[in-house]
């Protein structure tokens, strides 16, 4: 991602890079390629974040990158969506995303710059944003379809306990 943001820097675009969350053991190296790179004033580390305050950082942001190698990792996308972002992801992630991300390689800094850069030059975020809305509204539907079935299926229990007689 800082590699990316070097590519943009190069074309002529600045972004900031914003990683909120406890150091898992790769801050340091992240820190590293960002001195080497000359883009200490481009990218922020935040550390832990209050819940109460990410939703300023969501709404503050153009989009959410996440080029992540693990995952589903679900939070992300859901908050991204919610707040109207567009969402960068990891392609080994597609069918999380549904559809309503841009999706990367997150070993391809060229891939990822050339998809920031087409955010950072288009109407392509109004796109995303209605298509992470959607993405929304059928995981709403889909959890609902859910709870339905299993509430028909503890119901169905029930009735076949009756059938057990008392012990």
């Amino acid at each position: 991602l800082v590699q990316a943001a070097a590519r943009l820097r190069e074309g002529g675009d600045e972004v900031h890079l914003v990683f909120a969350g406890g150091d898992k053991g790769g801050r340091a190296h992240v820190e590293k390629i960002t001195l080497q790179l000359g883009l200490q004033g481009q990218v922020h580390f935040l550390g832990f974040v209050p819940v109460g305050h990410m939703s300023a950082l969501y709404e503050a942001c153009r989009a959410v990158v996440m080029p992540t190698y693990f995952g589903p990792t679900n939070l992300p996308p859901l908050e991204a969506w919610t707040h109207g972002k567009p969402l960068v992801y990891s392609r080994h992630l597609a069918a999380q995303a549904s559809g309503a991300a841009l999706l990367v390689d997150p070993d391809s800094a060229q891939e990822i710059a050339q998809v920031l850069s087409c955010l950072l030059r288009s109407d392509e975020l109004t796109h995303w944003t209605v298509r992470g809305q959607a993405r929304l509204a059928q995981l709403a539907t889909e959890r609902e379809l859910a709870v339905s079935e299993l509430a028909q299926r503890i119901a169905l229990f029930g009735l076949r306990r009756e059938c057990w007689g008392a012990e």
